[in-house]
């Protein structure tokens, strides 16, 4: 189970909840995204297995649709900032034998240590250092093999700019290609921010994977969402 599921997940990490499952060293991930419109966010994420079987990472995203405005004549009509983190996932062991609860037991979790910066519209940079642990288990079911995990963060920047993440995906693969998720992510930082919503993956084989998602936000809307992941 804990193969297939790892196999699987390696087709299926997500920004806000990639999980416990290490990369194989040498192996890596890559994921382009867009959420909203236009105006909206648009993200690159990059797994890469290291060795002492941790697991690297950056995770880039902003609301870039003005940037080129903003480099030719510098005005922009769109707002133009972002977010940068690098990242290091670490397996952490869990208690395993007959004395450990049968519920405890095909969990699988990971500590991860942070170091980023947020670049705000106004050109203000802070940055970042933090930390999180991430929870996970694959689980059998009558439409298929499915995952769940459960992921915390903590950032701290210089004043009051302390950063929590909250995430819970759900998720099935009930045909080959073909896998479907629940997620919900919140986020507190200057106000509480949330959103959930479904996800669908079809693979395309060696040239990657599409992803096509809708959310419904604490502002009350729903956000749509695509991407493009690819493996190598």
């Amino acid at each position: 189970m804990l193969a297939r599921l790892a196999l699987l997940l390696v087709c299926l990490p997500s920004l806000a909840a990639a999980g416990p499952w290490m990369r194989d060293e040498g192996s890596a991930y890559a994921l382009l995204s867009h959420h909203g419109g236009s105006d909206g966010w648009t993200g690159f994420y990059v797994e890469y297995g290291g060795p002492f079987g941790w697991t690297y990472g950056v995770d880039v995203g902003g609301h870039v649709t003005g940037l080129p405005q903003l480099m030719q004549t510098g005005i922009a009509d769109q707002d133009v900032d972002g977010r940068f983190r690098s990242f290091v996932r670490l397996p952490l062991p869990l208690p395993r034998g007959e004395t450990v609860p049968a519920w405890l037991e095909p969990w699988l979790a990971a500590l991860e240590f942070t170091v980023g910066q947020d670049i705000e519209s106004d050109g203000t940079q802070i940055k970042r250092v933090g930390f999180g642990g991430t929870v996970g288990r694959g689980f059998s079911s009558r439409i298929g093999d499915g995952w769940t995990t459960l992921d915390l963060g903590l950032s701290f920047a210089e004043g009051d700019h302390t950063r929590r993440t909250y995430a819970g995906v759900v998720g099935v693969k009930p045909m080959d290609r073909l896998a479907v998720e629940l997620g919900a992510f919140a986020e507190q930082a200057d106000e509480f921010s949330y959103q959930i919503g479904p996800t669908l993956q079809y693979g395309f084989g060696r040239i990657g994977a599409a992803r096509i998602g809708l959310a419904y936000r604490s502002e009350g809307d729903l956000q749509g969402s695509v991407g493009w992941s690819r493996e190598f």
